[in-house]
């Protein structure tokens, strides 16, 4: 091959890699622009009476974990942050778990998270109190 045949070939060559460059770059552009799914979780109020507290988890980053008995009977488990308590919205609007004991009649609001607990943390309006 000559030198005038190798030179062609190599800007033929970057030419082809340029163009799958530009090509990739854009179709992951478009890619980009499709807008993730938005997940829509449930909302629940609830007010009953402290059946169990466990923080065993707390120690490892993970969850206290309220058992209430509801008003209507139903059994319902209420999750509260440990690490992540600060980043909550309503971080001031949850009673500490340790304050809580067996008997207590609580109030919750909260998104229906894991396992189905309620987890008052994402918005202001979501609560954790002890009832009057």
């Amino acid at each position: 091959m000559s030198k005038k045949s190798i030179t062609i070939l190599l800007v033929l060559v970057l030419v082809a890699i340029l163009v799958y460059v530009f090509t990739m770059n854009r179709n992951s552009a478009d890619i980009s622009q499709i807008p993730e799914p938005v997940l829509l979780l449930e909302e629940r109020e609830i007010r009953g009476t402290v059946l169990s507290v466990n923080n065993d988890e707390v120690i490892l980053d993970g969850p206290s974990v309220i058992t209430i008995r509801a008003e209507d009977g139903s059994e319902a488990l209420i999750a509260i942050p440990s690490m992540g308590i600060n980043l909550c919205s309503a971080k001031e609007n949850i009673a500490s778990p340790y304050d809580l004991k067996e008997g207590d009649v609580v109030e919750v609001r909260g998104e229906v998270g894991y396992e189905n607990a309620i987890v008052p943390c994402q918005s202001t309006l979501h609560y954790l109190r002890v009832a009057q």
